[in-house]
């Protein structure tokens, strides 16, 4: 059994190209080059962290350094996917960790309507665009996103506030040890880790960790954001928040609701979502890197209903790691990540039956180093790499703390 934490270690984003303006034309190689031929392993690492630099990136390497700096800078590339695959499938004694998902759970015969259209991760729940986040008339992000009281809310957090001790990331919130074991003897053990209900439970998106707790877009930190989703403490870009008191403060990432184009331009942290359109039959791809040894919630929202979004999330090599591809049912999927472990984020539009724009809601929440697998065993963990049509047996596996 994992045990529940208050809340995930503090984390810094490596979203340097998204940070100020997603069309900059500077390069993170400028910086890298700075005083000569930089070292090919520093380069290949920059590639992995800046995808949608990479092409103009290797051009200007060819051109300024030629064609055998080049090759090195692939087979270090080369070298840090091999290793990373080994780190995301290796497992422990040769058994690879397992993911849940909504194709697992529906293949398994688990969920039910919660889950579905009309559940609350539906276009018509509190993460669609009726809900509290957005740009629209009635959406309070907007309001409460727009105004600068960060000095209030630390105020509050010294007087029992949201992020305070008393507040839900606290010792005694929905995430302390007490609670999280609690669950099982309220009838809702699937609300748990690798559980069928696992998205709706405290470690999903509509926990206190994802956009509509006090870390995110309508949260209690007080920082206002930019037009790209960033937040600003004195006009200075700001990623995380100091969370409890006295012994307990510690450093919590805050929840960013990103733009489509911001989102792609760098390497996010797992503490985020994205207000995405796909159009002309493209997908979707973010990159996303783990801090630390963690579970990871990802979750599609259609902002129609008459809408279908897919989930695929591989290495940065395009190794398979999980999917979620349900027709009937709000997609997402729960899988363990690796220290510094790179992701790649897929959506995919699965069928639409309107003429408006194909718009949807992506949201990704890391639970902490305190959560690491399943605690609920069942058909519906499937290993990582395999789909729900390939294998519907395997066992509940934890790679090690």
């Amino acid at each position: 059994m994992s045990k529940a934490v208050s809340g995930p270690a503090p984390t810094k984003k490596s979203n340097e190209a998204a940070s100020v303006n997603p069309t900059s034309t500077s390069s993170p190689l400028d910086a890298l080059a700075a005083h000569g031929t930089p070292d090919p392993e520093r380069v290949a690492q920059l590639l992995r962290e800046h995808p949608s630099q990479r092409n103009a990136m290797m051009k200007t390497m060819h051109e300024r350094y030629g064609n055998t700096f080049v090759q090195q800078v692939v087979q270090a590339i080369a070298k840090l996917d091999r290793a990373e695959n080994q780190a995301w499938l290796g497992g422990e004694g040769g058994h690879r960790p397992t993911y849940v998902s909504a194709s697992t759970v529906e293949a398994s015969g688990g969920g039910g309507e919660e889950l579905g259209a009309f559940g609350p991760m539906g276009a018509y729940g509190p993460m669609g665009s009726l809900g509290p986040i957005g740009d629209n008339s009635w959406n309070p992000s907007g309001v409460i996103g727009g105004v600068d009281f960060a000095k209030q809310a630390q105020d509050m957090s010294e007087h029992g506030g949201a992020l305070s001790d008393a507040g839900p990331l606290g010792p005694t919130g929905p995430l302390s040890d007490a609670a999280y074991q609690a669950l099982p003897g309220m009838g809702a053990k699937q609300l748990q880790a690798g559980g069928t209900d696992a998205p709706l439970g405290p470690l999903g998106p509509l926990g206190p960790l994802g956009p509509l707790g006090p870390l995110g877009p309508v949260g209690a930190h007080g920082y206002p954001a930019d037009k790209y989703g960033n937040y600003l403490d004195n006009g200075k870009i700001v990623r995380d928040v100091t969370v409890g008191n006295g012994a307990n403060a510690h450093q919590m990432p805050l929840f960013e609701d990103y733009d489509e184009a911001t989102a792609k331009a760098g390497n996010n942290d797992t503490s985020f979502m994205v207000h995405g359109q796909i159009s002309g039959g493209e997908d979707d791809v973010y990159q996303a890197t783990s801090a630390e040894r963690q579970l990871v919630t990802i979750e599609v929202t259609p902002e129609k209903q008459l809408d279908t979004f897919e989930l695929e999330v591989t290495t940065l090599d395009g190794t398979l790691l999980a999917s979620s591809a349900s027709s009937s049912r709000i997609n997402w999927l729960q899988l363990t990540a690796p220290p510094g472990g790179h992701m790649q984020i897929k959506v995919k539009l699965d069928r639409s039956l309107q003429l408006l724009s194909k718009s949807y809601r992506l949201t990704v929440v890391g639970a902490g180093k305190g959560h690491v697998g399943s605690d609920v065993p069942g058909k519906h963990n499937v290993q990582l790499g395999r789909t729900a049509s390939s294998t519907s047996t395997a066992p509940a596996t934890r790679p090690p703390a």
